[in-house]
């Protein structure tokens, strides 16, 4: 007698599509992050930015890659402010403020992952 066994398996081409949709939700997810990072960088930053003409704070730019932020503080006297001199004690609006955002930028990361993968469902 022979004996025959058939397996057949259910939902893999909606597991297919789920996991197309997920990897662009991944790369839009790290993007929108990335923007709400650089927003708090750039928000931050120019509120802590001591003024006097208002230059240095509108030297402040963060730009967005879709996969990394460059913040500049464009004044060339912004490093002696933000650091300090021997003449001068530093006033940090700068360094340690994004030291600080860029510590908390993965939980962002990740939340939005979460939403938008957790949406595709």
């Amino acid at each position: 007698m022979i004996s025959n066994t058939s397996v057949t398996v259910t939902g893999a081409q909606e597991t297919a599509a789920f996991m197309n949709n997920a990897a662009s939700s991944v790369t839009e997810s790290i993007s929108e992050g990335l923007a709400e990072v650089g927003n708090d960088i750039r928000n931050t930053t120019t509120s802590l930015a001591p003024v006097d003409t208002g230059f240095m704070q509108s030297q402040i730019n963060v730009d967005n890659f879709g996969d990394s932020l460059l913040a500049k503080a464009g004044a060339d006297y912004s490093s002696f402010v933000d650091e300090g001199t021997s003449r001068m004690s530093a006033q940090p609006f700068f360094t340690e403020p994004i030291k600080e955002i860029v510590a908390g930028a993965s939980q962002v990361i990740d939340s939005m992952i979460t939403t938008h993968i957790g949406s595709n469902r």
